[in-house]
């Protein structure tokens, strides 16, 4: 991460950017993703890219210094590139481990439907519902070592899932979407 100090008013602030992909979180992802590019000129989408990756409003960064924001340009070169990771079988937050559930063929009534009501939502746009994707593909295991049964309840876990790193998890959507079942 390289730290960013703005000074707005005499009042140092602080910000964070990532520097790799590895630390960018979900919930971030899914807003570059996202991103409406349409009627925006190349200046402002790195604007926007800069804001969603330090959580600094907009108008911040049109008080920064050009030799600043050109710096920052240079550190956010990575999101032209392909995210990478690879396809875990658990991750691990706050002690807990959440596991994949990789048999698609044994999905639940109520997984279905949830998983069709994210894509109808999204529209086809998956980035759009990464975080609550990730509420029905990702459980904790039970004393006998099988997956937790899905529950409505499990997409209340959506903001914990939001602050993965998106390289923790990208290859679990091309692996549920590729249609891997191994």
């Amino acid at each position: 991460m390289v730290k960013i100090i703005l000074n707005v008013d005499g009042e140092d602030r602080e910000f964070n950017i990532p520097e790799e992909w590895e630390e960018v979180k979900v919930g971030q992802a899914s807003k570059l993703f996202n991103l409406d590019r349409e009627g925006k000129n190349q200046l402002e989408l790195t604007i926007s890219v800069v804001s969603i990756l330090s959580d600094m409003d907009e108008e911040l960064i049109y008080m920064m210094s050009q030799e600043q924001f050109m710096e920052l340009v240079e550190v956010i070169k990575f999101t032209n590139e392909e995210v990478k990771g690879e396809l875990k079988d658990f991750v691990t937050i706050d002690g807990d481990d959440y596991y994949l559930k990789k048999d698609f063929e044994k999905l639940t009534m109520g997984e279905i439907i949830s998983i069709d009501t994210l894509i109808n939502q999204s529209n086809g746009n998956l980035p759009n519902v990464m975080s609550k994707m990730l509420c029905i593909l990702l459980r904790k295991k039970n004393t006998e070592g099988e997956l937790e049964t899905f529950r409505n309840s499990f997409m209340d876990r959506e903001a914990m899932f939001n602050e993965l790193y998106i390289t923790d998890v990208n290859d679990v959507f091309l692996f549920f979407f590729g249609g891997n079942d191994s």
